[in-house]
């Protein structure tokens, strides 16, 4: 696979097209309306394509500055994600993501970097405990005050009285999209991983639509061990084609 990015006012009818066909592949309730008003408010849009040039995934981002405790800080929002049942496990996403905010935090390299998730299913929440060292709601620890504090002005800014911050859901009373059953299902097998079973236990009702608001502070520690994760992982995979070994199958 490869990816690339795009302004969202740049994509054409048959990229959107291809994007809600995939929305609708694998969530529930997807308005067109609304999936379209969200994308025109991101700024960016990473689309990871097949070699032949079809769509299979996307994310759109939403970058933003704003004053906390005194201080500047940039954030990068999540919204929409979705990628072809074909290509689960790979690790494309978390390398193109990495790439684009690594050339935000190289332009203000002392400024405070944050990253917003919301996880409708564990897939998601993994994407930030696999590739951040900073994230909450997480294991064993207590989400420093600061940063509740941040959590809870954002979600509770953006999405009002649908945000509990008592639990840090989101917990939309309208348009409640949520994932498709057998997309993300937890089996009891899956809950031996500390982290799976950290979201089934505090985000219960994720099969009704109800988000976890994470957040993760980010910064070049951060991106330097993400991109030697994606390193040693192509140097394996090379290895194991240079002798024609067979390649392991990766998991959803």
């Amino acid at each position: 696979m490869r990816f690339e990015y795009s302004k969202p006012d740049l994509l054409n009818r048959h990229q959107i097209d291809r994007m809600f066909d995939l929305m609708q592949q694998y969530y529930e309730d997807v308005p067109r309306d609304i999936f379209e008003r969200d994308l025109k408010e991101k700024s960016d849009v990473i689309l990871l394509k097949s070699r032949d040039g079809i769509i299979q995934g996307f994310s759109t981002v939403l970058t933003f500055r704003r004053p906390m405790g005194g201080r500047q800080i940039s954030g990068f929002y999540s919204g929409d994600t979705v990628l072809n049942k074909d290509y689960w496990g790979s690790r494309i996403l978390p390398k193109a993501f990495s790439l684009y905010v690594l050339k935000t935090i190289l332009r203000s390299p002392f400024e405070s970097h944050y990253w917003f998730l919301m996880s409708k299913g564990y897939k998601t929440y993994l994407l930030m405990t696999n590739n951040t060292l900073e994230f909450y709601p997480r294991v064993g620890r207590t989400i420093p005050q600061e940063v509740k504090a941040l959590r809870d002005s954002f979600y509770g800014e953006r999405f009002g009285s649908d945000y509990d911050a008592a639990n840090g859901w989101i917990v939309p009373k309208a348009n409640r999209t949520r994932l498709k059953e057998n997309v993300a299902d937890i089996e009891v097998r899956y809950l031996k991983n500390p982290n799976i079973r950290f979201f089934a236990s505090t985000n219960p009702n994720w099969k009704e639509g109800t988000e976890l608001a994470c957040v993760a502070r980010l910064n070049l520690g951060t991106l330097a061990i993400l991109a030697v994760t994606l390193g040693c992982r192509q140097i394996r995979l090379a290895f194991l084609r240079r002798f024609s070994l067979e390649l392991p199958k990766t998991a959803a």
